[in-house]
C-alpha cells in the first residue's frame, strides 16, 4: 500500500515533469512504476529499466501493461543503449543504491545516452537533512555507525550541497534543484492513518512551496534537481 508520503512525492514530481516530459523517456530504477503512472499518457515512448526483473514485473502489472512502456534489465553503470536516445532521463532514490567511486561513471553514461537538450531529473536523501539528525546523534555514541537513511542497501548518501557541487562539474546545466521533506514507512507506521496524511500533505507543501528556499533546499530529506544536457 503506498505510503501518504511517497503519493505527495509522486504528486510533486508530476508538477515538476508537467511542462519538461514528452518524447521519448528513460526511467532508471523504476522499481515498481510508481514515477511512470504519473507521465506515460504525456509521452511518446518510455523505457522503464531496473536490475531486478521482478519489480519490472510489477512495473508492467501496476502501469496496465501500455503499449507505450517497454521494460528493460540494465545495469546502471553500462546503460545498453545507444547514444543520444533519449529526450528525458530519470533517476529518482537511485544513485544511492551504487558507491560513489561510480558516480561519475554514470553521469558519463547519462550524457552519451541523452540526446541534446535532454532533461534529466534526479534526486537522492540527503545526509544533512532533519532526520539524519538521528544518526547524528546515534554516532555520539556509536562512533563507527554511518546514517544511511534507513536503507542497508543504500552506499553512499550526499549531503545537497555535495550533491549539487558533484552535478555542477558534470556538461549538465543545473535548472532547478529543491529539498523534499518526508518521513519513511518505517518511521510512520505506528501513527494512525489520519495523522499520516496530515504529516504527508504538510510535506508536500513544505516541499512544494519553501522546497527552493535558503534554508529548506538544504535540510530535505531528499535533494531532487532537474538538469539539462547542453552539449556533447
Amino acid at each position: 500500500m503506498q505510503s501518504p508520503f511517497e503519493k505527495y512525492r509522486l504528486r510533486l514530481l508530476d508538477s515538476l515533469f508537467d511542462s519538461s516530459i514528452s518524447g521519448v523517456v528513460l526511467d532508471i530504477g523504476c522499481n515498481i512504476g510508481g514515477v511512470a503512472k504519473i507521465y506515460k499518457n504525456n509521452i511518446k515512448k518510455a523505457v522503464l529499466m531496473d536490475k531486478d526483473s521482478f519489480l519490472l514485473k510489477c512495473a508492467g502489472h501496476f502501469n496496465d501493461y501500455s503499449k507505450n512502456l517497454s521494460f528493460v534489465c540494465g545495469d546502471l553503470v553500462n546503460l545498453p543503449f545507444r547514444d543520444f536516445s533519449f529526450d528525458n532521463i530519470i533517476l529518482t532514490e537511485v544513485i544511492e543504491h551504487t558507491s560513489k567511486e561510480v558516480h561519475k561513471k554514470i553521469l558519463r553514461e547519462i550524457l552519451r545516452i541523452g540526446k541534446n537538450g535532454c532533461t534529466i531529473f534526479i534526486s537522492t536523501p540527503n545526509r544533512l537533512s532533519l532526520p539524519a539528525l538521528e544518526g547524528r546523534f546515534i554516532k555520539i555514541f556509536l562512533k563507527n555507525y554511518v546514517w544511511n537513511a534507513w536503507d542497508n542497501t543504500h552506499q553512499y548518501v550526499y549531503t545537497s550541497r555535495e550533491f549539487i557541487k558533484f552535478l555542477s562539474l558534470s556538461n549538465l546545466c543545473i535548472k532547478k534543484w529543491f529539498g523534499y521533506y518526508f518521513l519513511p514507512g518505517s518511521l510512520l507506521i505506528r501513527l494512525p492513518k489520519r495523522l499520516q496524511q496530515i504529516l504527508g500533505y504538510f510535506s508536500y507543501l513544505v516541499s512544494k512551496y519553501l522546497g527552493e528556499l535558503f534554508p529548506f533546499k538544504y535540510l530535505g530529506f531528499s535533494t531532487i534537481v532537474e538538469l539539462q544536457k547542453v552539449g556533447n
